[in-house]
């Protein structure tokens, strides 16, 4: 898929999105507006059930936007086909996930490479960029600062917790994908690796060109993005579901 953006785009716009799991269930998000600009690092906090996962999945089309409108890249996903939103998702957006979701059946660099199955716009990216696969998952695995020697046809299943986090951000960023999506990948590592690795992420994102929208309820690493949105603040199904509660 061709890049549809211009430099003042931003590279996500929600309007009016509303979100419930069935017609006659409340709504769990209710977002008048959120901009996302090109190139921006911004922090997403929110407390656990709030709706961080879900906002994720729908900017992430994995879940289909019943009001309202998501624009990613240039591109309406609530307009898109099935088949067309897995393609989208494939071409434009590295999801760094929680539990890292690498696949124990391949080696690290199968698994690092494993968007270039899926994308051919980010196989080309790759290829363009380091002249085969292989080359570019090695220089994304140094770039994280692991060694690539001897790591390379290991079994991720083999690795630490914090190995396994930085392929799996490798993976995320193969191809140079518009958007990076992090969904509270910080949990599972001590204070001062957290900061070692936002510093690597950040470096890597910018050497991509890729923006980054990084989730976490860990309010000690929103110092170090360009802005900090609260999902409270935007989300209105959270103050309607809060007064529920406070009526019980």
């Amino acid at each position: 898929m061709a890049d549809s953006t211009t430099d003042d785009e931003p590279i996500v716009q929600i309007r009016n999105l509303a979100f419930s799991w069935s017609d006659t269930s409340a709504n769990v998000l209710d977002v008048d507006e959120l901009i996302l600009n090109k190139g921006e690092r911004v922090f997403l906090r929110g407390a656990s059930g709030s709706g961080k996962t879900t906002l994720l999945n729908l900017i992430a089309a994995v879940l289909q936007v019943r009001t309202g409108s998501i624009i990613v890249d240039g591109v309406d996903t609530a307009k898109l086909p099935s088949h067309k939103r897995d393609r989208f998702r494939a071409d434009t957006i590295g999801f760094i996930f929680q539990q890292f979701n690498l696949l124990p059946f391949l080696s690290v660099v199968e698994n690092v490479s494993l968007p270039c199955r899926f994308s051919a716009v980010r196989k080309q990216r790759a290829l363009t960029h380091s002249g085969s696969i292989n080359t570019e998952c090695k220089r994304l695995l140094e770039a994280m600062q692991l060694p690539v020697d001897t790591m390379l046809k290991t079994s991720v299943t083999q690795l630490s917790v914090g190995q396994q986090q930085r392929v799996a951000v490798a993976r995320a960023l193969i191809g140079s994908p518009a958007l990076i999506i992090a969904d509270e990948p910080t949990s599972a590592l001590d204070t001062d690796t957290r900061g070692a690795f936002i510093k690597l992420l950040f470096a890597e994102a910018e050497a991509a060109g890729s923006s980054l929208l990084f989730v976490s309820h860990d309010d000690s690493l929103a110092m170090h993005f360009d802005r900090t949105i609260e999902l409270a603040n935007i989300n209105k199904a959270s103050v309607v579901q809060s007064q529920r509660l406070s009526s019980c």
